[in-house]
């Protein structure tokens, strides 16, 4: 992931946008799940790993900064959590596991090798999994916040690679990516 301090970032109890009841409600309505194992990659502090466990998943997270965590397990003991930089291939404890649904919220954009990072997301997903990206795209954001966006076409273009059907659609200020096999 890009040069970023992630760890001092969270240990000034920095955390980032979350994703609200009802626009979890809205991309669960939308995908219709009829699974119950997810994973949330570059899950931060666990925000939306512990919303999914309260909502019937089966929930791992991962994240590169060890501060968050460590902040994410001291909040569920229910979620399992494992910290490893998203830009590597994942440990074998998710390795080891099929998910039915994948979801990367505002993490995309800071990717490096977003092409390496779909086809390694898509690896541990189900036959009939979801992978989902919830990012800001450039068209959403203020030129100074290039940074934190993605090009939408540019996305489209590297889920259709691996996925067969991409849709998308805008929450909150970000875009909802929802790729399926």
């Amino acid at each position: 992931m890009r040069n970023i301090d992630w760890d001092g970032l969270f240990q000034r109890k920095r955390d980032y946008t979350y994703f609200t009841t009802s626009e979890l409600t809205e991309l669960l309505d939308r995908i219709k799940p009829t699974y119950n194992s997810a994973i949330d990659l570059g899950c931060g502090t666990g925000q939306l790993s512990r919303e999914l466990y309260h909502r019937g998943f089966n929930v791992a997270g991962i994240d590169g900064s060890n501060v968050a965590i460590s902040v994410a397990k001291d909040a569920s003991r229910y979620v399992t959590y494992f910290q490893s930089d998203l830009e590597k291939p994942f440990p074998d404890e998710i390795l080891s596991q099929k998910y039915d649904l994948a979801i990367c919220k505002l993490v995309f954009a800071f990717i490096e090798n977003k092409d390496a990072f779909i086809v390694r997301s898509k690896e541990i997903l189900n036959k009939n999994g979801v992978f989902v990206i919830i990012t800001p795209t450039l068209e959403q954001v203020t030129p100074e916040k290039r940074n934190i966006a993605v090009n939408l076409d540019e996305t489209i273009r590297v889920l259709e690679f691996s996925f067969n059907t991409v849709e998308n659609y805008e929450s909150n200020g970000s875009t909802v990516f929802i790729a399926k096999h």
